[in-house]
């Protein structure tokens, strides 16, 4: 009964397939897009795998039924979703991009985008105006004058701006007294300012404006004039040569002329001493100026302020200090530097260091509307000179020695860099001496980093303190109270100090604000007196002599007498006292506190003299008779008798910022300026950010990040390199800029040679301008169309070179082919012993530029005829017959090829064609091969790989991360030579080297190579190309619009028409279009992406015995035919056997002998018998002895092994059956649940004839259905070698082999009906220790020696590898047949071992080492 007849058949899946293997039996196997074990199975979604279905990378796959899918590509992409090319793609379309353009994905579509800073479409971009001068060959003397001038940051930070440039012709022929004059570094500003129109103005522009339109220059004051002759503009005289030139914030125009304006236009300003001979009152200051040689010292600031004392003032100062003249230090005392102070400027208050440090400051203040510079009034103001501005003085500034600032220096190691360059220090510190030590400094670029030794120099920092003088205090150091020279009038310590307060603390017995007088009751010039007067007034004080003067009533000298008694009569006066004379009278004496004659007596007004001897800062008030109290006025602090302003700075300084200074102008009144590098009221100071002048002094390429007073960080842009400080762009960006380099740069733009705007990384010989001047073969170059290869000579692609690195090569390939010679001598570097390297490692994004002092010249020149257009003249045909490469050329002719490199739809081509010599070089099979009519097709395939289709592709442009897709349809790469090859270029992982550079014929470029090339998926590729025709935009016939850039034209224009505002529609014209699509396909018996083989090979797919899924999008599965298995359907379903894999019918009670080479023959259970084991026996029979459990006893006492087991019934052998075993990927199964072991760990992958990645063979008995290891299982190994059977029976050693060519991952198996025996082993004839290492050392020596003679012979063999596409049916059985047997040693066994055992499955040998034979005359793939 079938199961497979039933309702649901065989319980199988409604998505399986029942499939009988028997009578009564039967296996589910779910259908294509389904997965499982036949009963239960699931629907794949191959867009859930890692393979996502099989789409590209830039396609989405779209799950549309159980195994199906379909591949979209992206947005931006084009293509059938397994193979998507980019649309419009500016990587593959070399030179498309402008050099200062990158290429970048945005909005679904691959643009050229402008780098930062540029403007334009990508295809064009442009900078500002100061960058595209340095790009303008016409400019360069002009951006010359610029640079002298120092007017870049004005081009470049201008906006809206017409550069009116003179050619260089018109610079030389402009008048040499002219050039005399405006050339000056004085008067070159206003000449190139002359040049540069408020505006922006077109030729167009120019053409509309009227004669009498005057045209603004930045000159002030100054208008060019427009004329018209001819319907052509022409300015002052001057015509337009090269207009409309774009930069981002304006035009350039090139001009036939100089415009020079009239010289009293120049404003120019003067220098320090020419301004002051201009000022004669300042005479004699002009000539201290002189005499101590200070104006250079001066000028040599960024800016600065002079405040120059008159001549009166100097004489007046001169005659009262009694001295013969000025020294030099009060001369630096007048002036500050870095800065440039007008008078509006010099705010009341505040300070600024002089010339003479940081400890002589100056003051200014305002008084009544006058301005003061210390005590001395400003008399004449904003003298301007060219960098500065001078002030007149009615004084002699006095320097005020009231600071004691302490220099403290800090000693900090400088930079270390190249010991030829000016050393350098940190910022803000200076070189100390001429001490340079050595150091080393490391360079990383381009993902390397180099170390060198160098040189830094010793810095110092000086790190300033402020402090105040003896006997000053505050933070403007004012005097302490007391004399000059006298604080404290010597009578006391005043708390001095930035941070003192300015109070006396006086000695024993001395009281006062200034310690002036004596305490209460003290006398004498030390205060140390005490007065004796008990009721009177002492005279005391310093100057008193402590005498008494009595109160009324007392008398006596200590005025302790009391008067009792009158003697004077009444006669005194009632403020008197009568007083007893020595000569016994009496007279009458005004007591104390009054004046008068005795008898008139009046009070005292303390206050009426000398202000009573207070303060003039003081009130005098007057208390009792004779008496006064002094009282220090509004603002003012102290004991009357002293009184000193109120400095409100002295107490949180006085509510100014903290990074402010106060400064006190008046009696408790000061005012809060901001200290230098700070702004604002001085009540808020804000730091001023140092990023915002002159960017911080980091390069204009940098970013400045301001960090603290004084401190500020620079960081190079991106697409820029540096410190900071330099920053560099690209090679083409660098190379105009110096005018060393700049002709060099010229050059490149005159002649197209575009290179250097690449990634790179480069290595750059640029010829000093002065060069291309004494080279006399320069026209002769230029004429015969070779200029750009002589540029090219001086280019070294694919590495970055430092100084250090050339000293370490002796030569390098350039970028034009030749190699350059480079040579030491007295550690100067040479190029071809000829140019000598002047400057070095000038390092930039994408490579190095070395500076040499003469051009390099190129020994082969290859030159190109060319029609009067610029269109070569020769076609490939002929270039290769010229050049050595007639063979291959004959082999595109003789397959038919060329018509299909030349068709415009493929154009432009790069070809790499082998030599003439390189294939004369091929082994005569591989020639014959290549000359067989018989073999055009296959051939046909071979050529394409060298052909890349819609491509010109340049030598700079060939290396590159991606591989270039060849016209076959494989991938070619192409890569940098390193070590001793550095400049060359190898194709294939360096098996193929190009020996001759861009050949340029009539469609394309070919380059020469040394090899013929070859591809591991070369065969299965069998790409074609699509075309889509359309039409282009309509417009104007006079200038139709072109194709777009991902198409091409035909060459054919139509009528259309177009709509065009106010005129309605107009007949214009388009081009007609096509588009060329590249549809990747395999040829038939290959799939997937790589194009592989399928299961079973090419030539017979699935071995013909099903149907391969293959085709680009397949997945190389093969769907057998009913009753066939295994991957490539070698094998058959259980319960089928013979070549046809017919079903065996035998029972459920019989085991059938399946597979392909079994003899259907059914082995029946104890108990049943027949041919199909159908009919049951009576009784069982009874074998004695018994028989093997696995084996069957048999009427007749006789013993039959079971199906996979050997012997004479009673001892049985296992062997495994491999007819039943399913080998996929290292993988096994057999339909009896029999497990195949397949792989060997030591087996070393090989080839047998016509197969590929398979390698020694097997040759595996099976015991109790398992394999044999150990020394049992040695002894089926053999070494590789092509072994392959015809249809007829061999033996191994007298084992018959059963079936053969039993393919697997990592080799080949035969089966044979016995074990082999191993070989006795031998008696040992010395310790088994010292005979294990013999043997092991000398299979090592044999090893070395034999690994040495293979690489030889492999490499000897290696020039080229071809494949054959050849069938197995090619093969010639009959010679097989009459072959003579051989023995295939074993190398475990031999006594003396031909070559040393190879280790097994080495995943580290190549694919190619492993290769041993192959039947393709031209080398398998």
């Amino acid at each position: 009964m079938d199961p497979c007849a039933e309702i649901t058949p065989g319980g199988c899946s409604r998505n399986a397939e029942c499939v009988s293997t028997g009578m009564g039996t039967h296996t589910c196997v779910c259908q294509q897009g389904w997965t499982g074990d036949g009963r239960d199975c699931s629907e794949i979604d191959k867009c859930l795998l890692a393979s996502t279905g099989g789409c590209h990378a830039n396609a989405t796959c779209l799950y549309i039924g159980p195994g199906q899918n379909e591949c979209e590509c992206k947005e931006g992409f084009r293509g059938n979703g397994i193979d998507c090319e980019a649309v419009t793609s500016c990587l593959e379309q070399t030179g498309k991009c402008h050099p200062l353009a990158t290429c970048q994905f945005t909005s679904g579509l691959w643009s050229c985008v402008c780098q930062e800073g540029y403007e334009g479409d990508g295809l064009l971009c442009y900078g500002n105006a100061a960058v595209e001068l340095s790009f303008l060959s016409a400019a360069a003397i002009f951006n010359q004058w610029i640079n002298n001038a120092s007017l870049q940051p004005m081009l470049s930070a201008a906006s809206n701006l017409t550069v009116l440039v003179p050619s260089q012709q018109a610079i030389e022929d402009m008048d040499q007294d002219e050039k005399t004059f405006w050339l000056s570094k004085s008067n070159i500003p206003a000449l190139i300012k002359n040049h540069m129109l408020l505006g922006t103005y077109r030729v167009a522009d120019l053409q509309a404006l009227s004669p009498s339109d005057m045209l603004a220059t930045s000159l002030p004051g100054n208008f060019l004039h427009l004329a018209k002759a001819d319907g052509n503009v022409t300015i002052e005289g001057a015509s337009v040569v090269d207009g409309d030139n774009a930069a981002t914030n304006g035009l350039i125009h090139v001009i036939n002329k100089v415009l020079v304006p009239q010289r009293s236009l120049s404003v120019s300003l003067p220098n320090l001493l020419t301004r002051l001979d201009q000022m004669p009152d300042y005479s004699i200051f002009r000539g201290y100026v002189i005499q101590y040689n200070l104006a250079s010292a001066i000028e040599a600031a960024d800016a600065y302020t002079v405040f120059a004392p008159n001549n009166e003032a100097i004489e007046n100062y001169i005659r009262e200090k009694k001295v013969t003249t000025l020294e030099e230090d009060v001369l630096r005392y007048h002036v500050v530097l870095e800065e440039k102070l007008l008078k509006n400027d010099l705010h009341h208050g505040m300070h600024r260091e002089t010339m003479l440090g940081f400890s002589y400051l100056l003051g200014f203040f305002l008084h009544d509307e006058q301005l003061y510079v210390n005590e001395a009034p400003i008399n004449y103001t904003n003298a301007a000179t060219d960098k500065g501005v001078i002030h007149g003085l009615g004084k002699v500034l006095e320097i005020q020695k009231n600071r004691c600032d302490n220099n403290d220096t800090a000693i900090v190691q400088g930079k270390c860099g190249k010991c030829l360059q000016q050393p350098v220090c940190p910022f803000g510190t200076k070189q100390l001496g001429e001490e340079i030590r050595r150091c080393i400094y490391t360079i990383y670029f381009m993902g390397k980093r180099t170390l060198f030794i160098g040189c830094r120099a010793k810095c110092v920092k000086t790190i300033i303190t402020r402090a105040c003088c003896a006997g000053f205090f505050g933070p403007q150091c004012q005097p302490c109270p007391g004399k000059a020279g006298n604080v404290c009038f010597g009578n006391g310590i005043c708390l001095d100090g930035v941070n003192g307060t300015g109070v006396c603390e006086c000695g024993e017995g001395f009281v006062g604000t200034a310690c002036e007088t004596c305490a209460e009751g003290k006398y004498g010039a030390h205060c140390d007196q005490v007065c004796s007067c008990v009721h009177g007034r002492c005279n005391q004080g310093p100057s008193g002599d402590g005498s008494c003067t009595c109160d009324l009533g007392w008398r006596g000298v200590r005025c302790d007498t009391e008067i009792t008694k009158d003697g004077c009569n009444g006669m005194c006066h009632t403020s008197a006292n009568c007083l007893l004379n020595p000569d016994g009278t009496a007279s009458c004496k005004c007591a104390a506190g009054f004046q008068g004659n005795g008898t008139v007596c009046t009070a005292i007004n303390a206050c009426e003299t000398s202000n009573g001897g207070c303060s003039a800062r003081a009130d005098c008030r007057r208390t009792t008779p004779g008496s006064r109290r002094c009282v220090c006025r509004a603002g003012h602090t102290g004991d009357g008798i002293v009184c000193l302003e109120i400095n409100p700075c002295l107490e949180n300084n006085g509510g100014c910022h903290k990074n402010a200074e106060c400064t006190q102008t008046g009696p408790n009144q000061a005012v809060c300026n901001c200290l230098p590098k700070y702004t604002g009221d001085g009540k808020v100071c804000t730091l001023i950010n140092t990023c915002l002048t002159r960017n911080g002094g980091c390069s204009e390429f940098a970013i400045c990040n301001h960090t603290g007073p004084e401190e500020r960080t620079c960081t190079c842009k991106p697409n820029y390199i540096g410190d900071g400080f330099t920053c560099r762009g690209n090679i083409y960006q660098e190379l105009p800029k110096n005018p060393k380099t700049s002709q060099y740069f010229f050059q490149l733009l005159e002649h197209s040679v575009r290179d250097l705007s690449g990634p790179g990384p480069f290595t750059i010989f640029a010829p000093l301008s002065a060069a291309f001047d004494e080279e006399p073969r320069i026209k002769d170059w230029d004429k015969q169309g070779l200029m750009a290869q002589v540029l090219r000579y001086h280019v070294i692609a694919c590495h970055q070179l430092l100084l250090e690195n050339l000293k370490l090569i002796p030569n390098a390939t350039s970028l034009q082919g030749e190699s350059v010679v480079i040579s030491v001598s007295q550690d100067t570097v040479y190029i071809n012993n000829k140019a000598k390297i002047i400057s070095s490692d000038i390092i930039s994004t994408n490579g190095i530029i070395h500076i040499i002092d003469k051009l390099l010249s190129p020994q082969n020149l290859l030159i190109t005829p060319k029609g009067a257009s610029g269109r070569i003249l020769q076609n490939l045909t002929t270039v290769a017959t010229n050049h050595g490469y007639t063979k291959f050329s004959n082999l595109l002719q003789d397959v038919g090829l060329l018509g299909v490199i030349t068709d415009p739809i493929h154009t432009p081509v790069t070809v790499f064609w082998p030599s003439d010599q390189a294939l004369q070089a091929l082994p005569p099979e591989q020639q014959d091969f290549l000359f067989n009519q018989d073999n055009k097709d296959k051939l046909k395939e071979y050529l394409k790989f060298h052909v890349i289709r819609d491509s010109k592709i340049l030598a700079v442009d060939l290396p590159r991360a991606t591989a270039w897709k060849t016209l076959q349809g494989s991938e070619l790469g192409v890569t940098c030579g390193a070590g001793g090859d550095i400049g060359e270029l190898f194709l294939n992982d360096q098996t193929c080297r190009i020996v001759q550079r861009e050949l340029l014929f009539d469609l394309g470029v070919a380059y020469g190579i040394d090899c013929f090339l070859i591809d591991p998926t070369l065969g299965g590729h069998c790409d074609t190309f699509a075309t889509y025709n359309f039409s282009g935009d309509c417009w104007s016939c006079a200038n139709t619009p072109s194709c777009p850039r991902w198409s091409k034209p035909k060459g054919v224009k139509e009528k259309c028409r177009y709509n065009m505002s106010f005129k309605g529609y107009l007949e214009g014209c388009r081009e007609q279009c096509t588009m060329v699509i590249r549809l990747p396909r395999c040829c038939k018996g290959y799939f997937g992406r790589d194009c592989q083989a399928c299961p079973g090979g090419a030539d017979a797919p699935c071995n013909n015995r099903g149907i391969c899924l293959d085709q680009y999008s397949g997945i190389g599965e093969c769907r057998c035919n009913t009753g066939f298995n295994g991957t490539a359907c070698e094998l058959c379903l259980p319960g089928r056997f013979g070549p046809d894999c017919q079903l065996c019918g035998c029972s459920a009670h019989g085991q059938c002998d399946d597979g392909t080479t079994g003899s259907g023959q059914c082995f029946c259970e104890t108990g049943w018998t027949g041919r199909f084991c159908n009919t049951q026996t009576a009784l069982p029979p009874v074998c004695t002895p018994p028989c093997s459990v696995h084996a069957t006893c048999k009427e007749n006492n006789t013993c039959e092994c079971n199906l996979s087991y050997e012997g004479d019934g009673f001892t049985c052998t296992g062997r495994c059956r491999w007819g039943a075993c399913e080998i996929e990927r290292g993988r096994s199964r057999t339909g009896l649940g029999q497990k195949c072991v397949l792989c060997c760990p030591s087996v070393t992958i090989g080839l047998t004839p016509g197969l590929q990645d398979l390698g020694e063979t097997e040759q595996l008995p099976f015991i109790e259905g398992l394999p044999t290891w150990g020394k049992e299982a040695d002894g089926h190994r053999s070494p590789p070698a092509p072994l392959s059977f015809p249809q007829e029976t061999r033996f191994v050693d007298g084992r018959a082999i059963l079936q053969w060519d039993i393919f697997a991952s990592n080799g080949i198996i035969h089966v044979i009906s016995r074990p082999l025996k191993a070989p006795p082993v031998p008696l040992a004839s010395v310790h088994t220790g010292m005979g294990t290492g013999i043997f092991f050392a000398t299979v090592l020596v044999f090893g070395a020696a034999t690994l040495a003679a293979y690489s030889y012979f492999r490499l000897n063999r290696r020039t080229v590898g071809f494949q054959r596409f050849e069938s197995e049916e090619d093969i010639n059985v009959a010679a097989l047949g009459k072959q003579q047997p051989e023995n295939i040693p074993n190398p475990l066994y031999e006594s003396t071992p031909s070559a040393a055992p190879e280790p097994c499955c080495d995943r580290f040998v190549d694919a190619e080492d492993q290769q041993l034979d192959n039947s393709d005359p031209l080398g398998a793939l």
